[in-house]
């Protein structure tokens, strides 16, 4: 059991991001977030701007002047010249100078301020230009969001059409076995069953689908898990006014009253 433990406690400690993306499921705003901070186009986009404003910053400070501070020593030794009596010595000496100038330019054409307002608003541009690169961004996350959920719901609606189907199926064919029903019925009822299980596999695999164009523009590994909460709700939210939604799931639970009556009956 202790041994049980501490592999647990390892396994926890090295892989804590997948543990941690079995279990969570993905909101709205998680993916939001995600792609706000992970985005290789944002990030690209944000250090343009950055670059912007050190251009900005550089251009300002050309207005500054400039000051160099040098010095030069110098060590001699053997046979030399003495720097204080320019005559030949052959002692050691040492000999050290020390400048400072410093430059200003008084007028250039105006070029350092033309330089300054163009890189100004290079800037204003750079900083626009992430903005609708975040919004383009948070809208396409949305959008591929709720394709998701539209394509879960549908997969859901699929299911639980195929096993209201083979509950009928299974009825019938007891009543054929009883004599109630003609084998005719039977058969129309695997053509319809076969129908819904083609219908529900389609249904899976475009969900599937959806989920791994939202995981790549996301960034995610595709072998992760990836999960959202309450898609049903969320879809009822998004469907409730659409006709032919309403239709489908009216329709869904009268069949679902009729087998109920016919199981009685």
């Amino acid at each position: 059991m202790k041994y049980l433990k501490c592999l647990i406690l390892i396994l926890a400690a090295v892989f804590p991001k997948e543990l941690n993306a079995q279990e969570e499921k993905w909101t709205l705003g998680d993916c939001i977030i995600y792609a706000l901070e992970n985005n290789i186009g944002l990030q690209r986009q944000g250090l343009l701007t950055e670059t912007a404003s050190v251009d900005l910053t550089k251009a300002r400070m050309d207005l500054l002047p400039n000051l160099n501070l040098g010095t030069d020593a110098r060590v001699g030794f053997g046979r030399s010249i003495d720097p204080v009596t320019n005559l030949i010595t052959f002692k050691q000496n040492i000999s050290n100078s020390y400048s400072l100038n410093s430059t200003i330019e008084l007028f250039n054409g105006f070029t350092t301020l033309n330089t300054i307002s163009a890189n100004k608003f290079m800037l204003n541009a750079g900083i626009e230009s992430e903005k609708v690169a975040r919004n383009s961004l948070i809208v396409e996350i949305m959008g591929q969001y709720y394709q998701v959920v539209y394509a879960k719901g549908l997969e859901a609606a699929a299911k639980m059409q195929l096993e209201l189907s083979e509950r009928q199926l299974f009825r019938i064919t007891r009543m054929v076995e009883t004599g109630k029903e003609s084998v005719a019925r039977k058969y129309e009822m695997e053509i319809q069953a076969s129908g819904d299980r083609l219908t529900y596999t389609i249904a899976q695999n475009n969900a599937s689908q959806t989920v791994t164009q939202l995981k790549q523009m996301l960034r995610l590994s595709s072998r992760g898990s990836f999960d959202i909460p309450a898609f049903i709700r969320c879809l009822v939210k998004m469907q409730r006014n659409r006709p032919h939604t309403q239709a489908s799931l009216k329709t869904i639970t009268a069949r679902q009253f009729s087998s109920r009556l016919t199981s009685r009956s």
